[in-house]
């Protein structure tokens, strides 16, 4: 049965969670405020800050609203072990552990608690309760609703703002100086640095190419709540895909980029008659020629600042924004185009990006980075797979965010990986965003550094090409669109019949609405139409 689900109109971090998640899965909900008598007896009541004792089927995200709990002490991770369900099997299905490692959250215990056991926290080496259901209520024992959006909007972590070494001028002058047959083993050098201290870190960490956790949060607080009901809810790609990716190029300050780099990345992209979509910097676009920029334009352009200069993270906002604002401005005004998409140099996200973003009237951004294996300052991952607009200080940001998928480029070749391991790793990658039904926003950089560079970064575009031809491969404006469109669509009960609601002002095609086990196919929707589904 489909029971309408109600939960509370509050504002506060859990209740604003809770919609996030429900309204990235397109679920219909409704406010308790307007539950009628009825409503009490057949709906799904969802209690984020106080639990009404008319409501007979109940999930309970707050673990402090347990009458007799009491918060628990721990020092190490925290590890989640998922009983049964979509997400053990995807575990399974790609070699990974069941015993999830989480970000550290408040966690609670209750004697007075029976029921059936969901899933288990594995703490300092002990297990405890973590999601019980008993008769028609359900109760999560730790923090979920808090730690799912403080994970994929990067709050888990004080943000630092260690320089990079490259941040100083003269060190950085130097650098691209240097053959790549000496900056090859420099590099390697310093990342064995910093992943030698990343792997001595007690604090979590994502796990490199592939970290589950913001994935298997996602799929329990669904799971959980399709044990009370079944799950009436839009599908995430038009119908015939299980999967979406992006690719795309940031081209890195280097006049080798601009002069050369760009054209041989757009005669491989031409040779493939793909639309891309490529990033470059407002200092930088003086150095692309006449014929480059006249075959840009048939490309999408996003900002990738106006300097790479390594201090993204350590200017001031007002600067900050400066620079979005004049960059911006520059690649308008060169290709005659809105550009709306933003990457962070280096991907140096501070907490106040979005706000920047906002006010020099972006609307895309693609910095925070799923899994994190390089410097500290670039954030520690995010592990999510979807676009989502982040939530900061309890504020829904406008900007939508699309993860960069790890590997960043060819990152691996410089850690220390032959470029056969580096393909591995992406396979690996992109095997796991099908089985998840995620986006893969890849970064395959413009050739920077010469003929070898360029090689192993065609290569690497190659390759990711011929492993994703089974998913949805867009552009970004495709993408966009669709996302947008897709969050105007709503689904509603009433009197046990499902409406989808168009209230897009376009047309929208190649819709799947899953009703429980069942899925319908809507070819087409008009504009602000309201039709049938069950």
């Amino acid at each position: 049965m489909i029971r309408k689900i109600f939960l509370e109109e509050k504002n506060d971090e859990r209740t604003n969670a809770l919609k996030t998640v429900l309204e990235i899965e397109k679920i219909p909900y409704s406010y308790i405020k307007d539950a009628k008598e009825n409503d009490f007896k057949e709906g799904l009541f969802l209690f984020t800050n106080e639990i009404d004792p008319k409501a007979k089927y109940q999930v309970i995200f707050n673990p402090e609203l347990i009458e007799g709990s009491s918060r628990l002490v721990y020092k190490n991770v925290l590890k989640l072990r998922v009983l049964s369900g979509s997400i053990l099997e995807v575990l399974k299905e790609l070699n990974l552990s069941k015993d999830v490692e989480i970000p550290n959250v408040p966690v609670y215990k209750s004697e007075n608690l029976p029921g059936q056991s969901l899933a288990k926290l594995i703490i300092d080496g002990n297990e405890h309760e973590a999601v019980i259901k008993e008769k028609n209520k359900v109760v999560f024992l730790f923090d979920i609703l808090t730690l799912f959006i403080n994970l994929i909007s990067e709050n888990y972590f004080e943000k630092t703002k260690e320089k990079n070494v490259l941040s100083n001028e003269l060190i950085e002058k130097i650098y691209k100086l240097l053959p790549y047959s000496i900056r090859i083993p420099i590099y390697k050098r310093y990342y064995k640095n910093i992943h030698s201290k990343l792997d001595k870190n007690n604090e979590f960490i994502t796990k490199f190419p592939v970290d589950p956790a913001g994935f298997a949060l996602l799929e329990l607080i669904k799971d959980v709540i399709s044990i009370q009901t079944e799950l009436a809810y839009i599908k995430r790609w038009p119908s015939v895909f299980n999967y979406a990716t992006l690719i795309t190029h940031d081209t890195e300050p280097t006049k080798y980029a601009y002069k050369k780099g760009l054209r041989i990345l757009l005669n491989k992209l031409a040779e493939y008659n793909i639309k891309s979509t490529i990033t470059i910097q407002g200092a930088y676009v003086k150095y692309i020629n006449e014929e480059d920029k006249k075959d840009l334009k048939w490309h999408e352009l996003g900002c990738h600042d106006l300097y790479h200069d390594r201090k993204f993270i350590l200017i001031s906002k007002e600067e900050r924004t400066e620079r979005l604002k004049e960059a911006k401005k520059i690649i308008e005004n060169t290709f005659g185009k809105e550009i709306n998409f933003f990457r962070a140099p280096a991907l140096q996200r501070p907490n106040d990006l979005f706000d920047s973003l906002e006010e020099t009237y972006y609307k895309y951004d693609s910095s925070i980075i799923d899994v994190q294996r390089e410097e500290p300052f670039c954030g520690k991952g995010n592990s999510f797979y979807l676009p989502f607009y982040p939530v900061l200080n309890n504020k829904i940001s406008k900007i939508l965010e699309l993860n960069v998928s790890a590997p960043d480029c060819i990152s691996p070749y410089f850690f220390g990986y032959t470029m056969d391991e580096t393909l591995e790793l992406f396979r690996k990658k992109i095997n796991f965003l099908e089985k998840a039904n995620g986006l893969g926003v890849f970064i395959i950089h413009t050739p920077a550094w010469g003929k070898r560079d360029a090689k192993n970064r065609l290569k690497l575009l190659d390759e990711v090409i011929k492993n994703t031809r089974n998913s949805w491969a867009v552009t970004l404006s495709e993408l966009t669109k669709w996302w947008d469109a897709r969050n105007n669509l709503f689904l509603e009960i009433i009197d046990n019949r499902i409406y989808l609601i168009n209230k897009n002002n376009s047309e929208v095609y190649d819709i799947k609405v899953k009703l429980g086990i069942k899925e319908i196919n809507v070819e087409e929707i008009s504009a602000n139409e309201k039709i049938l589904i069950k």
